[in-house]
């Protein structure tokens, strides 16, 4: 089993240090609390702001993620970071990486492209792995770039319609039609949802969610294993959409439960797409990767979310908090400290 480079600190995202709302996970702060908490109760070495912090304040586990609070936290003996946030090129942490320390998260050279979907999608294709027909452009270019496509490529409604950046399901609506696509065109919020808009051919069969870890050593049942692959947990079986979307501000536990196949092939062949498309980017963290079925009941990826929500619900008044990543984890075996320490084990440095 790896061994640990020394006490870990979380990180959680300071808003003057990150460019926009969007792309920060939902109640950031109370997540790095519930993280740094489950390392706590697995007894990893952490560092936190308190000497004793309170499991009911967020305030008292993680650390700011500006160079002060990076400061801080390494002063305090901290050796491995958990950025709580997508570290791009621009993140304070990002220059500093020759300094040493281990890194539980995503290259920034990886985040900065790929929190682009548009980008995403361009290199998963590439990659050989096929996804529906996709275009972005900015809002008010979307409509003509969807005439250009429509013709030599066959494009047609019903169409999903999404922001090209942004977080989980807000702002992601289905159109039958041209004038609907008009309508959202005309009333979109560059404020909340960005400029770029992205239309995607709609696949009209049930939805799952494949949850992949990068090669490492992890614990499972109790025993040390040492992966050399990319792997994935079982599929999560994702419900209670309302016109073929998942509500945004529904419940976790109430959109997904465990996934029955009735074609093992057909899933086999979405986990593998999932693990392929991890290796392709080589991430160094776990990823979610979402596919529906198409028309002919092969499963296709339509989006991928290279630094998912980590909340966990262990801390005393977060009962009710949870995120997909720790669901599937829950089905697989794992507890969410256990989740979150074999996740920890993934730390890197800039020499790897």
């Amino acid at each position: 089993m790896k061994e640990w480079l020394g006490p870990i600190a979380v990180l959680y995202p300071a808003e003057q240090e990150t460019q926009s709302i969007l792309r920060q996970p939902p109640q950031a702060r109370e997540t790095t609390a519930d993280i740094a908490y489950a390392l706590q109760e697995r007894h990893v070495p952490i560092i936190t702001p308190a000497a004793t912090p309170d499991p009911h304040d967020a305030y008292q586990w993680s650390f700011p993620d500006t160079n002060d609070g990076i400061n801080q936290a390494l002063s305090q003996g901290a050796r491995i970071l958990w950025p709580y946030v997508p570290m791009d090129t621009e993140h304070p942490l990002s220059s500093r990486l020759e300094e040493g320390m281990g890194i539980t998260g995503q290259m920034p050279v990886l985040i900065d492209p790929l929190e682009s979907k548009a980008f995403s999608h361009n290199v998963i294709q590439h990659g050989g792995i096929v996804m529906p027909l996709a275009t972005s452009a900015d809002a008010k270019d979307i409509i003509s770039q969807f005439d250009i496509y429509s013709a030599p490529y066959g494009m047609d409604f019903p169409l999903i319609v999404k922001p090209v950046r942004g977080y989980g399901r807000r702002n992601v609506r289905l159109v039958h039609n041209r004038e609907e696509l008009m309508d959202i065109v005309e009333h979109w919020d560059r404020s909340i949802a960005g400029d770029e808009v992205m239309i995607q051919a709609f696949l009209p069969g049930e939805e799952i969610t494949i949850v992949v870890f990068p090669p490492g050593d992890y614990q499972i049942d109790e025993t040390e294993i040492q992966k050399t692959r990319y792997w994935a947990l079982p599929p999560v079986h994702r419900i209670h959409h309302v016109d073929h979307v998942l509500p945004p501000d529904l419940p976790l536990l109430e959109t997904v439960e465990p996934f029955e196949p009735t074609d093992e092939v057909t899933v086999r062949e979405a986990a593998a797409q999932a693990m392929k498309l991890a290796d392709l980017v080589q991430s160094r963290s776990v990823i979610t990767v979402d596919f529906r079925q198409d028309a002919t009941g092969q499963f296709r990826i339509f989006d991928a979310n290279f630094v998912p929500d980590l909340a966990g619900g262990n801390r005393p008044g977060r009962e009710q908090a949870q995120s997909l990543v720790a669901y599937a984890a829950q089905v697989f075996g794992w507890q969410y400290p256990e989740l979150i320490e074999n996740l920890a084990r993934q730390w890197w440095t800039f020499e790897e």
